[in-house]
């Protein structure tokens, strides 16, 4: 799901246009896999699978398969639809310098829901 991250963002100019600020690298734990997503001007240029050594990233948010799974259904469960749900029902934890998170929320929540495969945004 994950490594599909770069193609479906690039396929919505949405995220370009949106996140022309954006430039990130975090993690996004499924499990005991970790995920590092690179993403400079907008635009998701890499997703490489760890295990990392000595990598620089500004934040992770990591959370078990399950939780990951509900999130991702097209239609997800009650409490599990946002990722802020997840968060304040510990199914998920963010952690590390919340700055860039917190100071793009809309963008960065629109790409963790891309594998639900709900289309295009205006």
């Amino acid at each position: 799901m994950i490594e599909t991250l770069p193609a479906l963002a690039a396929a919505d100019p949405w995220f370009a246009r949106r996140g022309r600020h954006v430039d990130a690298d975090f993690v996004i734990g499924v499990g005991a896999q970790d995920w590092l997503v690179r993403v400079r001007e907008g635009r998701v240029e890499r997703v490489e699978r760890g295990p990392f050594l000595g990598r620089n990233w500004a934040f992770a948010i990591r959370g078990g398969s399950d939780a990951w799974h509900d999130f991702w259904q097209p239609v997800p469960p009650p409490r599990r639809q946002d990722i802020l749900g997840l968060v304040r029902h510990r199914l998920v934890t963010i952690e590390g310098d919340l700055r860039p998170f917190f100071a793009n929320l809309l963008w960065f929540k629109a790409l963790l829901e891309l594998p639900r495969g709900k289309g295009d945004r205006a």
